[in-house]
């Protein structure tokens, strides 16, 4: 090699690198491939030329925002991720951050970019697990609730809206409709037959009801019933009764209770406290010994009785069968009677 760059060797110049200064013996000195650069001063560390280093120098401002949004929805993912759109969207965007973090110098960007995505596949099988959970329990929910409300005393039943029945079509949820399920533009029929006391008065727990013939019954006077009963509950009978008015109901069931041993009459009371009617309890002692509960509306002439024979059953299986009683309350059989003409 010569001090002007002439040939050396083979008669090629040498490549660029550090040489030892020709002019100054021990010092180095950077030769570019064709001439020699400046001498750097004794004692001091020689600047290196462009393209000698070991990577290229970082851009001003250089960044790797997909790596950074990446990682901030990562995180945000495990707290909030509807849809799963959060989880799935800081790993998109941490996979577009990896591969800018190649081009860029150091690789910047990538822990953030890695980072991203574990959070958001974190945040994603979170999401997913929720889900599932939220699923089993709405599809284990009960399709309907217990009837609210107390009765007035140990002898009450319920006087409360009850579930659908049987004889009670489902109406279409767009179609204004009666009791009976019919539509309601001309007019909703009169409440009455045995369709009518199963709307207002219903039975749980396997009860069975049927026709009663009206004159083996009494009092007199009524104009439907229907004895329901169960295999568990010997001795103990219920009745639907219809009337033709309220009055007569009424009176009809007063004259006939207080004829019995004991007989007591308070208000009846819905689950809103809401008085429904009347409601008599009586007892008789001479034999068949026996209990008896009846339940007068004041707003039409419907009358549930619950009678049980002490020598088949027992008190307990009384106030079993009333606990399996439902009845509607004050104001939803107001509706009903307001929509029949």
């Amino acid at each position: 090699m010569t001090t002007n760059g002439a040939e050396s060797g083979g008669g090629q110049p040498p490549a660029a690198a550090w040489y030892p200064d020709p002019d100054h013996p021990g010092r180095l000195r950077w030769w570019d491939g064709t001439r020699w650069a400046d001498p750097t001063p004794a004692g001091s560390v020689a600047a290196q030329p462009p393209g000698a280093g070991s990577g290229p120098a970082p851009e001003p401002g250089a960044r790797n925002t997909p790596a950074l949004v990446s990682l901030i929805l990562g995180i945000v993912s495990i707290l909030i991720n509807p849809l799963f759109l959060v989880g799935v969207a800081a790993i998109v965007l941490g996979v577009i951050g990896l591969r800018r973090a190649s081009a860029l110098p150091g690789g910047l960007g990538r822990g953030k970019a890695i980072a991203g995505i574990i959070t958001g596949a974190v945040g994603t099988i979170v999401g997913v697990l929720v889900t599932i959970a939220l699923v089993t329990v709405l599809t284990h929910l009960p399709t309907s609730t217990p009837v609210a409300g107390e009765p007035t005393s140990s002898a009450g039943p319920s006087a409360a809206t009850p579930a659908p029945t049987p004889s009670a079509a489902e109406p279409p949820a767009d179609t204004a409709a009666c009791w009976d399920g019919s539509a309601a533009s001309a007019g909703c029929p009169p409440l009455e037959g045995a369709a009518a006391l199963q709307y207002v008065f219903g039975v749980s727990d396997g009860g069975t009801c049927g026709p009663y013939a009206l004159d083996q019954f009494t009092p007199e006077g009524a104009l439907d019933i229907l004895q329901c009963s169960w295999t568990d509950l010997p001795g103990t009978e219920v009745y639907f009764v219809r009337y033709s008015a309220v009055g007569e109901a009424q009176t009809a069931w007063r004259d006939y209770l207080t004829t019995q041993s004991t007989f007591t009459e308070d208000p009846w009371l819905d689950g809103q406290g809401q008085t429904s009617g009347i409601t008599w309890t009586a007892e008789q002692t001479d034999a068949p010994a026996s209990v008896e509960a009846a339940y007068s509306y004041d707003a039409a002439p419907f009358v549930l009785d619950v009678w049980t024979n002490l020598e088949a059953g027992t008190r307990d299986d009384h106030s079993a069968a009333i606990g399996r009683l439902t009845a509607l309350s004050r104001d939803d059989l107001s509706q009903v009677l307001a929509s029949i003409p």
